[in-house]
């Protein structure tokens, strides 16, 4: 079967791959195990891969896969050479391949057959490519149309100091998503997990890449990916509304500058760490209020730690000040225990806290007083415990803990524009109904307010 028509089958979650030989091995570089027999690639009705080979082994060999599963310790993490890859050939000529799993095993001593299963996260075709542009084309299955619409079209998206690739989104069949990005030499390194973020920042939403085709340099890959965990359904905070076609321009500009800010400091394959801070943003708002509150308020946090600021004094050594107190502490008698306390206690005025990142960014109009005393009210109430009483069920006090949470939206969101260097439309939602506003911030004596659009 080409890969076309495993795609369409995949994306009815029907895909069905017979093979007359299949190998699974060890991913071990000296005298790797393997098996090998006939077998099929499959999809569940929940989207979910499944690998499964009708191995000819001796009762060594099964017992000896046994041993091995029984071996790993609980708590304790799987190492490399627990995993196995696989690969086959199809009735048609075509090798696909299986991305490293870990081994099940069914095992007959009567019949020295055993059956072999994986559950890999995704199916992989490699192809040729002759077209000299690169091309990355991704695909999410289970999206609402109307959340893309700003989105939706064909854009010139620049992702570094003059590179531009052209992006070409989509709606697909069956409530999907196409994102398509061509460049017209090798393609940028890391580009589908940058692109996957900034998409993630802009829609403020959980994305999942169900089928990945990256194409260029004369090599093309084409993966199906098996479906993620169902996650709980998000409240999407975005930093302005998606669903209206007016925001077409402002949307692509936040795009494009966020994509920008993490490949200027991208991890090799990893997220950058604004893009982990704000899923666990986003992840939180699917918890109960009093979750939500402590997983925002410490992912703000985070962003805030990602502000470049300078030392909290220029004139005072606080830790030679430390030193000292602490060794007259020690000499006046005091006990360890309370000079230890004291020392830990001073060592905290060699940091720059959050809050004074945050405060350093008021006089330029990217957050306000407000928003930040908001956030201070709601970190400490969600992290340092106290008796609920029934008043905290008023109306009026779950309306004053939902208001507070949605300046911490306008702040976080004022600090990651002030991040990517972003000016213009934003969604205000430290007001009621959420009307746009435009961004820096208008300051004023003594701080700064929204501006008005």
């Amino acid at each position: 079967m080409d890969f076309e028509k495993a795609a369409e089958a995949f994306r009815r979650k029907e895909l069905e791959l017979d093979f007359a030989t299949i190998t699974i091995e060890q991913c071990k570089e000296a005298e790797p195990v393997t098996y090998v027999g006939p077998g099929y690639f499959r999809q569940d009705v929940s989207g979910r891969l499944e690998v499964k080979c009708y191995a000819t082994t001796t009762p060594e060999v099964g017992i000896a896969a046994f041993n091995r599963q029984m071996r790993s310790t609980s708590g304790s993490l799987y190492l490399e050479e627990d995993h196995y890859r696989c690969s086959a050939i199809d009735h048609a000529g075509h090798e696909w391949e299986a991305s490293p799993s870990l081994l099940g095993s069914s095992i007959s001593f009567a019949t020295n057959a055993s059956v072999m299963t994986l559950t890999p996260r995704s199916l992989i075709r490699r192809l040729g490519w002759r077209d000299t542009t690169s091309r990355l084309r991704l695909e999410f299955f289970g999206q609402r149309e109307r959340n893309w619409t700003a989105l939706i079209g064909e854009h010139e998206v620049e992702y570094a100091d003059g590179q531009q690739l052209a992006l070409t989104i989509q709606p697909g069949a069956d409530e999907a998503v196409v994102v398509t990005a061509s460049f017209p030499g090798s393609l940028p390194p890391a580009l589908e997990m940058r692109l996957v973020e900034a998409l993630q920042f802009v829609l403020c939403l959980d994305l999942h890449v169900d089928i990945s085709d990256t194409a260029g340099d004369g090599k093309r890959t084409a993966e199906l990916r098996s479906a993620g965990a169902r996650r709980s359904r998000v409240n999407p905070y975005p930093p302005l509304d998606t669903r209206s076609p007016g925001n077409w321009a402002p949307i692509i500009t936040l795009l494009q500058h966020y994509l920008k800010y993490t490949f200027a400091g991208q991890i090799a394959d990893a997220w950058h760490p604004c893009s982990a801070h704000l899923a666990h943003a986003r992840q939180a708002s699917a918890n109960s209020l009093e979750a939500w509150e402590v997983g925002l308020s410490v992912a703000v946090e985070g962003i805030a730690n990602l502000i470049p600021a300078q030392a909290a004094s220029e004139t005072v050594d606080y830790r030679e000040l430390r030193k000292r107190l602490t060794a007259w502490l020690g000499e006046s008698g005091y006990p360890d225990s309370l000079v230890n306390r004291i020392g830990g206690m001073l060592g905290g005025l060699e940091m720059v806290r959050p809050k004074d990142r945050m405060m350093g960014l008021v006089d330029c109009g990217a957050v306000s007083k407000d928003d930040i005393g908001a956030w201070v009210r709601v970190r400490n109430t969600a992290v340092h415990t106290r008796q609920i009483t029934s008043s905290d069920f008023d109306d009026n006090e779950l309306q004053r803990r939902f208001d507070q949470l949605h300046q911490v939206y306008r702040l976080m969101h004022g600090m990651v524009f002030h991040l990517i260097g972003y000016s213009g439309r934003y969604s205000n939602y430290a007001e009621r109904g959420f009307p746009d506003a435009v961004f820096p911030l208008i300051t004023v004596e003594g701080g700064a307010i929204p501006a008005a659009q």
